[in-house]
């Protein structure tokens, strides 16, 4: 995770990009601690990004409640659907506000929930988002897109998706990309 490279080559990051929280990402696979509350897991990664006491403090409320999350908040991970711990991998990406957001296959059903030395399948893993909740995640993203002018890179095997969210879609080709469109 990028957060994971801010802590071991922050100052490198931090002379590139002016702030170490510019970057946000939401890898395809959720990996979350299964024991935590979804507001201790906020509090846990808005603390990794070296928010400040009073910016946690602002911002995880302000996060839960973009993601509707807030009803959820003191609910175990482990105890959440697929679509809930999207949207909290999500939450996470959004922590500091930052101005570039990678989302990878942000409404595929893989989860996984970190145990150490291990990983476990959570019980709804591969079940895939429901069309509902596809559309709210979309509607988050592009809620924060509007309000906060953050760029979203987005991969996705869903043309629905990007043509649903984005404003440009480039297609990828055995790692090139031979169509843009603007």
């Amino acid at each position: 995770m990028v957060t994971d490279l801010f802590l071991d080559y922050g100052k490198r990051w931090e002379k590139f990009f002016g702030q170490k929280n510019r970057i946000g990402t939401c890898p395809a696979l959720d990996l979350l601690f299964p024991y935590m509350t979804v507001h201790e897991t906020l509090t846990y990664f808005a603390k990794i990004r070296n928010l400040t006491e009073n910016e946690v403090l602002v911002q995880v409320p302000e996060i839960l409640k973009i993601t509707n999350l807030d009803e959820h908040e003191y609910y175990l991970v482990k105890a959440l659907s697929t679509s809930i711990t999207k949207k909290l991998q999500l939450a996470i990406a959004l922590l500091g506000y930052p101005s570039l957001v990678f989302l990878d296959e942000i409404t595929s059903g893989n989860s996984y929930l970190y145990f150490p030395n291990k990983f476990n399948w959570n019980q709804n893993c591969c079940s895939g988002l429901s069309r509902q909740d596809k559309k709210e995640i979309w509607r988050i993203i592009k809620n924060f897109n509007n309000e906060r002018r953050t760029t979203f890179i987005l991969s996705t095997k869903s043309f629905e998706e990007a043509e649903e969210i984005s404003d440009r879609i480039a297609l990828l080709y055995r790692g090139i990309h031979p169509f843009l469109s603007l």
